[in-house]
């Protein structure tokens, strides 16, 4: 989709971090999702494939907030 801001794309962090690797079962099929945290380590898995991780309070995330 020509335009789409890809930090709005399934999986992202909204408005700050964009997801990669996104893989969306066709129309019609569940896509299921997870968020994992391991203490500021973050994770976000889109149907078995991790398509974000980032560090909370880590320069990547407090330049994309700045930004």
């Amino acid at each position: 989709m020509q335009g789409t801001n890809p930090t709005h794309m399934t999986g992202s962090l909204y408005d700050l971090l964009p997801s990669k690797n996104i893989v969306m079962k066709p129309v019609g099929e569940f896509n299921s999702s997870r968020i994992l945290f391991n203490g500021k380590h973050v994770e976000h898995w889109l149907n078995g494939t991790k398509v974000l991780e980032y560090e909370l309070g880590s320069q990547e995330l407090m330049d994309a907030y700045k930004g």
